[in-house]
């Protein structure tokens, strides 16, 4: 077993699942538009900067795409997708990492790219295994919406579908130039041909060089000639296998895909009753006569059945009676759960028997419903007989809908007509058999034509494959009629060098037409599943809650989802051909890829709207593309509005109260109304500060408010820096003093151009933050001067430090680094919020640069003045 890594645990089928990586033939292959297209509409669909394949190796994890990341992978030990496939049934999501012990000290969580937020669809292979994900990943905190995570689903299993369609494509590939290669007397496998094209391969398989051999060993002498002979008779024996086994393999294909066929049907009618919930008589009947079963040789039966516990049982009789006069569950008998059948196309044979008729209490039938539902796959009874009479197996799906009752969908399948309706031209040719499990075991299925003799010399192949939960075995015997029309292979014919010539290019022949008509089915294989694909896609963007349009180079809008259509008002016809500034008015160069801002939508009656929109870029068919998701941000900017003007008021309304109440605890606390008892005066010098401490936040909420309404207008002039630190030192002095902290400085003149109080009230705020974190005793520093067109201001601190995870968050609103430093150390969370944005306002930038344990360096930089810029 490979050794575990010291991240993660391993899945228990580590080395399986290994195996059908390296099966896919994907690693280290070169990028692909396709995949690119994949995680840049995950990463749309989801709102977030970065979209990955991710591909669990041995040791590492390697992105087959990916957007908004440069590096190719990393340690597996480190991978948030290491942990996303020990699940392949569900997704992981993470909404904060920070917060979750397996990843709080993960590098790319401390460092870049700073990882917030994860959510990975596993990639499950059609053999069961976790290969990797589709994750997309933000730097912020955030959860997905269930429709969100449903368009990942379906997304992840259209990146699988798409890597099994290149791994056979590449399979198929290396068939075809088998085909074209010299060995005529091996027949490839494939699709089942039509009737009598075994007895064409019979006469273009034949060992020409082997009789070749022959006519030159008959020259030298009788014993060479039957040497030869017997050589020859050797290769057609070979040949002759091998064209059997190549038939058998055609009929076995046929059968396996009519199966899968099977199961898709089931798949469609799962998927219409979880969206009837429990669908009628009438709707189960249109639905069956919208698959036209008569041109579906196999299925007998089309059926739906509800599960029941005891005490409901009463109650869902009387309801089903309604429907169906007469209906009850059969047979009689008080049973924990019951799993009757409600409805079954077509019913017109028998009715009485099936309808009603509790699954549970067939053995066979009732552990294929627990297959069912333990894997939430198709899943097939053995041989069981079947309520319309004759034998055969049941197929079941579970349903498990969001609302209403759950059930199972099953199609009863008469498997003498499977075989019979996929291999018609077999029955003169081979007689065939089907297995349930090996065929030594002799639980048949079915059996061609078992009153007919096989010759003791007849070809054998038996070839196994699975579906639907059950191993399956097909036998093959070959009847006369197989030979029938194959060329004589009497040695005495290889002399006639014409007919050695005829064989060599008929083999020739065969070899290319085989190839082409291979390349024809691979072909419209590839064309079905690409417009499947094209169409699961399709409802993936339809039911995202968000519009989404893609436009051209020049702007011109070329397709947009049904979201889009409501959100402006028009139909998607009315949208196409329109420019992207119609709708969305803003600069078309700004439109790039990654562009994510707020802006207006305009409607089809020219109605204005806000909008979050976000844009990224693809390449199709060699062109760029751009992908717009428009989000509506109406109710969201309605109740940010309704918040402010909240906050506000009320801080208005708190404001002049508070300075009248802390103007008479001042008068108290001085002795002018009279002198107080000194626990009084202590009580009302605490009341004064907490005042003055709340007066100060209610300014600090206005300020950032009137930020963020572009209400604060700046008296700009140039402005020494030594002013600016001078003045902030006088300001902070008696706080330092009182904390025994010494504050130096470094000035290299400069002016900058900017509001003289509003960056001292920057420099106020950052030095009062480093005496308030610095050790008693302990030194600030103060530096200042000129870095090219910039005046850059340094307060450096020894104390505790800012962790890398919260270093950006600080200048947010109310945040802190520990939730306690506002009850032992003061401060509301705004100042360096306020900070940031005055800097901004000013033109320039702020930030931290700190190492844990070892102090912080707060650090901003302003434009200099006009006369001084070098």
């Amino acid at each position: 077993m490979t050794p575990a890594p010291s991240g993660p645990p391993l899945p228990p089928d580590e080395d399986e699942r290994l195996a059908a990586l390296r099966a896919l033939g994907v690693l280290d292959t070169p990028p692909d538009p396709l995949f690119d297209g994949f995680v840049k509409l995950a990463a749309t669909i989801c709102g977030a900067p970065i979209g990955l394949i991710s591909l669990i190796d041995r040791d590492r994890q390697w992105f087959k795409a990916r957007v908004g990341l440069e590096t190719p992978g990393g340690s597996r030990e480190t991978a948030f997708c290491s942990h996303t496939i020990l699940d392949r049934h569900h997704p992981l999501v993470v909404p904060d990492a920070t917060a979750d012990p397996r990843f709080a000290r993960n590098p790319s969580v401390l460092a870049d790219p700073h990882v917030r937020f994860y959510a990975g669809q596993p990639l499950v292979t059609p053999s069961g295994h976790a290969v990797g994900a589709l994750c997309v990943v933000d730097r912020v905190p955030r959860e997905l919406r269930p429709d969100q995570l449903a368009a990942l689903k379906l997304l992840a299993e259209q990146v699988v579908a798409a890597l099994e369609l290149q791994r056979q494509a590449r399979r198929d590939a290396r068939l075809a130039a088998w085909a074209a290669s010299e060995r005529p007397a091996a027949a490839p496998t494939g699709a089942f041909e039509r009737p009598g094209a075994g007895r064409e391969r019979a006469r273009e398989v034949p060992g020409g060089r082997a009789r070749w051999i022959a006519a030159a060993v008959a020259a030298a002498g009788v014993a060479l000639t039957l040497a030869g002979f017997a050589a020859s008779r050797a290769a057609v024996s070979a040949a002759r296998q091998a064209r059997f086994v190549a038939e058998a393999e055609a009929v076995r294909d046929a059968v396996e895909e009519r199966l899968i066929a099977y199961e898709e049907t089931l798949a469609g009618a799962r998927a219409f009753a979880v969206a009837r919930g429990r669908p009628s008589r009438g709707e189960w009947r249109a639905f069956a006569e919208s698959l036209a079963l008569s041109t579906r040789p196999g299925i007998v039966r089309l059926g739906f059945a509800s599960w029941v516990d005891a005490g409901g049982l009463e109650t869902f009789q009387r309801a089903l009676r309604r429907e169906r006069p007469g209906f009850a569950v059969h047979p009689p008998g008080e049973r924990p759960r019951y799993l009757p059948i409600v409805h079954f196309e077509p019913d017109a044979d028998d009715p009485e028997r099936a309808l009603g008729f509790d699954l549970l209490t067939s053995p066979g039938r009732r552990r294929a419903i627990e297959r069912a539902r333990e894997s939430d796959k198709a899943a097939m009874t053995e041989r069981v007989e079947l309520l319309q009479g004759g034998h055969g197996v049941v197929m079941f799906m579970p349903t498990r809908p969001e609302a209403g009752p759950e059930g199972v969908v099953y199609a009863s399948l008469r498997i003498e007509d499977l075989i019979r309706g996929v291999a018609p031209g077999t029955a003169g040719r081979m007689q065939v058999r089907l297995f349930d499990g090996p065929a030594a075991a002799g639980n048949i299925l079915f059996d061609g034509s078992p009153e007919t003799a096989i010759r003791g010399d007849a070809l054998r192949a038996e070839l196994s494959f699975e579906r639907a939960g059950r191993p399956l075995t097909l036998q093959a015997l070959s009847r006369p009629g197989f030979d029938r029309g194959a060329t004589s292979r009497e040695p005495w014919l290889v002399l006639i060098a014409g007919l050695l010539v005829s064989a060599l290019a008929a083999g020739t022949a065969w070899s290319a037409a085989s190839t082409w008509t291979r390349a024809r089915a691979l072909a419209a294989r590839l064309a079905r599943d690409a417009t499947r694909n094209e169409e699961r896609v399709r409802t993936v963007v339809d039911n995202v809650a968000e519009g989404i349009l893609t436009f051209d180079e020049g702007g011109g809008v070329g397709w947009c989802n049904a979201a889009a259509e409501q959100l402006f008002g028009a139909p998607a016809a009315a949208l196409a051909g329109r420019s992207i500034e119609e709708l969305v008015p803003v600069a078309r160069g700004d439109l790039r890829d990654g562009f994510r801002n707020e802006a207006f939508g305009r409607r089809a009656d020219g109605a204005l709207f806000p909008v979050e929109l976000s844009v990224s870029q693809m390449r199709a068919e060699d062109q760029p593309l751009f992908v717009a998701v428009v989000r509506d941000a109406t109710e969201r900017r309605e109740v940010e509005r309704m918040k402010d003007e909240f906050v506000s008021t009320v801080s208005h309304e708190l404001r002049t109260p508070l300075t009248s109440i802390r103007g008479s605890l001042g008068l108290l606390r001085s002795g002018v109304l009279g002198e107080l008892p000194a626990d009084a005066r202590e009580a009302v010098a605490i009341a004064e500060r907490n005042s003055e401490r709340l007066l100060a936040l209610i300014n600090d909420i206005l300020d950032v408010e009137r930020l963020r309404a572009g209400e604060f207008e700046l008296a700009r002039e140039p402005v020494a820096a030594s002013a600016l630190v001078a003045a902030a030192l006088d300001s902070i002095r008696p706080v330092a003093d009182a904390r025994g902290v010494r504050i130096e400085t470094s000035v290299r003149e400069a002016e900058v151009d900017g509001d003289r109080r509003r960056l001292g009230q920057v420099l106020v705020n950052l030095l009062s933050n480093a005496v308030k974190f610095s050790p008693e005793g302990g030194t600030v520093r103060l530096e200042a001067g000129p870095e090219g067109a910039d005046v850059v201001f340094h307060v450096i601190d020894r104390g505790r430090g800012v962790p890398p995870e919260h270093q950006a968050a600080i200048f947010e609103r109310f945040r802190q680094v520990e939730a306690s430093d506002s009850r032992e150390r003061g401060g509301s969370g705004l100042g360096l919020a306020i900070c940031k944005a005055l800097v901004e306002r000013h033109g320039g930038r702020i930030g931290v640069d700190s190492v844990p344990g070892a102090g912080s360096t707060f650090w901003f930089r302003v434009p200099r003045a006009a006369e001084e810029q070098p």
